[in-house]
């Protein structure tokens, strides 16, 4: 590959990252706007964007976290030797967050698995028309609700770049003790 596009891709990571930061605040804001009158994320789980019209179409929750997987993986790639940077510690540290990071989101997802596949087939039973789209987790604990394909995705996207950064703080690993 090209040294040149090669030194594009922390910039284009970067900004894509922005973007989806951007996306996820804008609704967040919305939300609290609001005063959290519906469950948290269903607001970009709700609608379509019109990526290609009629052809390629995703919700804000899909979106974001497409755009933000490839962004990460392109900041990612840009890392030369972060050992020049960082010392080998700080990136055992990183690993062992990762890790951490890496149980609990794979936990909520299985979590959210079960507990959707019991309100659906709770509310299949009761005879109800349903949009899964809209299945939020209402515990009586907390004062406010998640939708569920919000959370899935937010805990899947947290899955997918503690696996990466694992990844990642290998090759780095292995690249040094080669040298």
């Amino acid at each position: 590959m090209s040294r040149n596009l090669f030194k594009l891709f922390r910039p284009v990571g970067l900004i894509l990252i922005l973007i989806a930061s951007a996306l996820f605040i804008g609704h967040f804001i919305l939300w609290i706007s609001d005063g959290g009158s519906y469950p948290l994320g269903e607001n970009m789980v709700n609608y379509e964007l019109n990526i290609i019209p009629g052809i390629i179409m995703m919700k804000p929750i899909t979106f974001s976290i497409v755009i933000g997987t490839i962004g990460y993986l392109l900041v990612l790639e840009s890392i030369e030797n972060p050992y020049k940077v960082v010392s080998e510690e700080t990136m055992k540290i990183i690993e062992v967050i990762s890790i951490f990071f890496l149980f609990i989101s794979l936990y909520e997802i299985l979590f959210n698995f079960m507990y959707w596949g019991a309100v659906i087939a709770t509310l299949l039973d009761g005879g109800e028309a349903i949009n899964v789209d809209l299945i939020a987790s209402k515990f009586q604990y907390s004062k406010y609700s998640w939708n569920l394909v919000f959370a899935t995705k937010l805990f899947f996207m947290i899955f997918f770049f503690s696996i990466l950064t694992l990844v990642f703080i290998n090759r780095w690993r292995r690249a040094t003790q080669t040298v």
